[in-house]
């Protein structure tokens, strides 16, 4: 019986590390994806200033 509980338990746990594992690739894929974004968002937010000074866009 308690072998039973041993290996339930060491299966709970291997488990456990795989969702981690899982988890914490696709937070970091999320991560750069929002860095990306930010960057881009950026540069663009920049570009729509240059614009603006050369007198290109008026608001």
């Amino acid at each position: 019986m308690a072998v039973i509980f041993y290996l339930g338990f060491v299966e709970v746990f291997k488990i456990g590390k795989l969702i981690r594992e899982k988890l914490g690739a696709y937070f970091d894929e999320l991560r750069l994806s929002r860095e990306w974004a930010e960057e881009a968002y950026a540069l663009l937010k920049k570009r729509l200033e240059e614009q603006k000074v050369a007198g290109g866009v008026e608001n």
